[in-house]
């Protein structure tokens, strides 16, 4: 039987990618308009747990570091998407590789907004969190693997 701490242990200790993660709590979009004003941080990690219609919950994790923007969206189980694109004055309007969308900006602290993946929509409103929490992503024999890890170290 292989074990797989090892390439649990170097994808944990790969880079860093990005940090953007939750409190595992359901956060679910208001609808309250965004403030016309509002902009993001320097840099800010943000995440959004949503329900899915199969029952499992869909995770989107947004880090900003300037004007450009990561995401990584996925259930855990069988749908995941990636976004790289820039924000402008607040505002993220993103098409994923698999012309998955995310369009969103910033309302107070958190990040307000819309993700689309395969057909099925999602509103959001992502929070904003702090490392050890994030997104990260590590290759082992040209395999690569990505977790979100949530404040409380629950992670999807």
């Amino acid at each position: 039987m292989r074990s797989h701490t090892p390439a649990l242990l170097v994808g944990t200790a790969a880079m860093l990618v990005l940090t953007a993660c939750s409190g595992g709590a359901n956060t679910t979009a208001t609808m309250s308009p965004p403030a016309a004003d509002a902009s993001f941080p320097q840099s800010g990690n943000y995440i959004a747990d949503m329900p899915a219609a199969g029952g499992e919950t869909m995770t989107l994790g947004i880090a900003v570091d300037g004007d450009r923007v990561a995401a990584y969206a996925c259930n855990g189980v069988d749908d995941e998407a990636w976004f790289f694109g820039d924000q402008a004055e607040g505002r993220i309007d993103i098409t994923g590789k698999f012309r998955d969308t995310l369009s969103a900006s910033v309302d107070g602290t958190d990040v307000v907004g819309d993700l689309t993946m395969n057909g099925v929509a999602y509103r959001f409103t992502a929070a904003p969190v702090s490392a050890p929490a994030g997104m990260y992503t590590g290759e082992v024999r040209g395999v690569r693997a990505t977790w979100v890890v949530r404040p409380g170290d629950s992670a999807t």
